[in-house]
């Protein structure tokens, strides 16, 4: 039995009637249409709540200003849309210059730039885009919290995401993780499916959404050895010929969804540039006296980038080569402070997932324009979703579902945080299996709570009987 028929069977058991089925014997009858469209209309109405949650946003913080890499997308967009392609915001303010630019890869600001060419390029009518595919993103949830949880789980994995402030921030500051919280919830859906009912066309769907993932994020290209070679490979029903030829087949779909970009790149670098010319300066900003010892342990310091030799790239070189000397120069670091190597990785991964010197992340994470208050509100979400993650991790287990899925999205965040700095941004794509997880936890507890309702003497079912003496 497939979820494309019915949920998974061993949690179809226990949410049998939250799922509008009717238990017959030791059968359970397959839903039917109109619990499907109900459910469709819930979810349709809970991610229309989420939309009028970011346009409130919107307009309590409508005098906020955005900065960091949300500037550059807001600026970088409305060039790509007047024709001038993918170059350096700064210089062609400054001197109306073309200086190639690769710092970012480039699906979110090519989606903010299709906004732009039919006139609407404010910062306003951008967030109002991100507010868009946040609404979309809690759809998403739902669809994957209903096939690994079962119908209530869904209606509250999609409620989970309409409100949790860690979904909102990243879509009024226009970054990219707005984009990247859908590519995740999209990928686990499709990776539900695919598990529920191993095909090549599904496999093939999996392999595109990573690739996609990779051009909004660049460190989402580790899914293709965190998550798609064991899914393939690991496969059950199928011989192992076909799943070698389906992995194959999936990692050229990969390639393919990617290829453009880099071609593009090739022409205009000197260097070969995959995704980004970025992660050379991350790794210095990362890996230098003030990152590894002090208060910034595990952080990032902007100044060891300036102070950098090789911050200029000099004559006939370009935002490549910079990129690969920036690389060889952190590299060098870490070779030299070796012993400090593991404390740091550990220092980051702490402040990514919130548990060293979280207080001190959230001053840090003011910098990008979301007032503090804000930023607190989020960490308290996260913590309470993480302890409810928790307790859902386990569910799942015993329930003997996988939860590949999920740990694929945890290790590639921990690896890009590793090989970059902690930030609870960096964080961002865990945030969708995290609210998943929670999901399914709340509706375990809900449901016990509803049995124990039932079985207390003051409902008068279950009752002791007791007699005159």
């Amino acid at each position: 039995m497939s979820r494309d028929a019915y949920d998974e069977a061993p949690i179809a058991r226990v949410d049998a009637m939250q799922l509008d089925d009717e238990l017959v014997g030791d059968e359970i009858v397959a839903p039917r249409q109109p619990a499907d469209r109900r459910f469709a209309i819930q979810v349709a109405l809970i991610a229309g709540f989420g939309f009028l949650v970011r346009i409130a946003y919107l307009y309590a913080f409508r005098n906020g200003t955005i900065n960091g890499d949300g500037r550059y997308y807001h600026v970088i967009a409305g060039l790509i849309a007047d024709g001038k392609g993918f170059i350096t915001p700064s210089d062609f303010l400054q001197s109306g210059s073309s200086v190639p630019s690769a710092a970012h890869p480039p699906l979110w600001p090519l989606t903010l730039a299709l906004l732009a060419r039919f006139g609407l390029r404010t910062i306003l009518e951008q967030q109002l885009l991100a507010a868009v595919v946040g609404s979309a993103t809690i759809a998403v949830v739902g669809c994957a919290g209903r096939r690994i949880g079962g119908v209530r789980a869904g209606l509250i994995a999609a409620s989970l995401a309409a409100i949790t402030p860690t979904f909102i921030i990243y879509e009024w500051e226009l970054m990219s993780e707005a984009l990247a919280l859908l590519g995740v919830a999209v990928l686990m859906l499709l990776t539900l499916r695919f598990q529920d009912q191993p095909s090549l066309p599904r496999a093939l769907a999996v392999g595109f959404s990573v690739g996609l993932l990779a051009l909004t994020r660049s460190e989402q290209v580790v899914l293709i050895a965190a998550l798609l070679a064991p899914l393939l490979l690991l496969a059950r029903g199928i011989t192992r010929r076909r799943r070698w030829i389906w992995l194959i087949a999936s990692v050229l779909v990969v390639a393919a969804t990617i290829a453009p970009w880099t071609i593009y790149n090739t022409a205009r670098f000197k260097d070969p540039v995959l995704l980004s010319t970025q992660l050379g300066q991350t790794m210095v900003e990362a890996n230098c006296d003030s990152s590894y010892f002090g208060t910034r342990l595990g952080l990032g310091d902007p100044a060891c980038r300036v102070a950098s030799p090789n911050n200029d790239p000099g004559p006939g070189g370009d935002a490549s080569t910079r990129d690969s000397a920036m690389r060889h120069e952190a590299i060098d670091y870490m070779k030299e402070h070796k012993g400090r190597v593991p404390v740091v990785i550990a220092a980051r991964e702490g402040r990514a997932w919130g548990i060293f010197r979280p207080f001190q992340d959230m001053r840090f994470d003011t910098f990008r324009g979301t007032p503090l208050r804000v930023i607190q509100l989020g960490f308290l979400a996260y913590w309470a979703l993480a302890v409810a993650a928790i307790a859902g991790f386990v569910i799942l287990w015993r329930r003997k579902v996988s939860l590949l899925a999920f740990i694929a999205v945890f290790v590639t965040v921990a690896i890009g945080v590793a090989i970059s700095f902690g930030s609870s941004r960096y964080r961002a794509p865990a945030d969708v299996p995290i609210v998943l997880l929670a999901a399914v936890a709340l509706d375990v507890g809900l449901r016990r709570l509803e049995q124990g309702a039932r079985t207390t003497p003051a409902s008068g079912v279950d009752a002791p009987v007791t007699t005159a003496t």
